[in-house]
């Protein structure tokens, strides 16, 4: 079964609360996360989260990438989503850190400062699948908080026990006879012959999106492909095969920035080849 968790962010306190619980079968730990930011938006971005034992130093627990599209200066997502979260000790306070790829320099950019969240460990490692569902009942009040025990003291260690004594070395065997020849495998994958690269380049123009669409030459199929731009002030949108069989492929960039519109093109390829039926 899924179990969601959220986060919500109030004073610079993260909280994580379950939120929803779906079908029985494997678990997978999901945190809602959300930020306010001052990027731009509507827009894109690359971004990594990461889990950290300390608010400014520390080490990393866990972290996570992926493409994010931002509507308003409202960051939302699920962690765990792309890198399971699975390991990460919740019983210990945590911080979140927000950071994004700016293309322009090659590096990762902090969005905004680490956001500290605490978690109720019983809700963190509820992970077992659910059983069948009893009677409702009424709900009885929440009890008081019970005082913290003591910590225990820590038992000595040990004696490190001797290393015993290396055996002989035993002689070796003599060679067994060869086994039967095995039988006749299965045949395999289908061939390919006549690899050839194609490609095809848009105007140079100020369109954005940009879109340019290549085809394999008549009775050949695609096997992969891809694109590039003219321009470093660009982003992939899409990038996908055409046809079914795939027979070419298709790229979309767009403009990162507006000022100035700079003209820029786009080429497409693809790798084609006949391929035996």
């Amino acid at each position: 079964m899924k179990r969601f968790f959220g986060i919500t962010i109030t004073t610079g306190l993260v909280l994580l609360f379950v939120v929803a619980l779906a079908q029985a079968g494997p678990v997978e730990n999901l945190i809602q996360y959300s930020k306010k930011t001052t990027l731009k938006s509507p827009q894109t971005y690359t971004m990594k989260f990461s889990l950290w034992d300390d608010e400014r130093a520390g080490i990393s627990v866990w972290s996570e990438e992926k493409r994010i599209r931002l509507q308003d200066s409202e960051l939302t997502t699920y962690l765990g989503d792309t890198t399971p979260l699975a390991g990460v000790d919740f019983s210990q306070q945590l911080w979140v850190q927000v950071e994004r790829w700016k293309a322009s320099t090659s590096e990762w950019v902090l969005v905004g400062p680490r956001d500290a969240f605490s978690v109720a460990p019983y809700a963190a490692w509820a992970l077992s699948p659910a059983g069948p569902a009893g009677p409702t009942g009424a709900t009885g009040p929440i009890g008081p908080e019970g005082p913290a025990g003591p910590t225990g003291p820590t038992g000595p260690q040990g004696p490190t026990g001797l290393t015993g004594a290396t055996g002989a070395t035993g002689p070796q065997g003599d060679t067994g006879p060869a086994g039967p020849t095995g039988p006749t495998g299965p045949q395999g994958s289908p061939g390919i012959s006549g690899l050839e690269l194609v490609t095809a380049t848009s105007p140079n123009d100020t369109t954005s999106p940009k879109t340019q669409t290549v085809s394999c030459p008549a009775g050949k199929r695609a096997l992969g492909g891809g694109g590039k731009t003219s321009v470093f002030t660009t982003f992939a949108m899409d990038s996908f095969p055409t046809g079914n069989p795939p027979t070419g492929w298709s790229v979309t960039f767009y403009r990162t920035t507006s000022v100035p519109a700079d003209p820029f093109s786009v080429t497409a390829y693809v790798i084609c080849a006949t391929v035996e039926e």
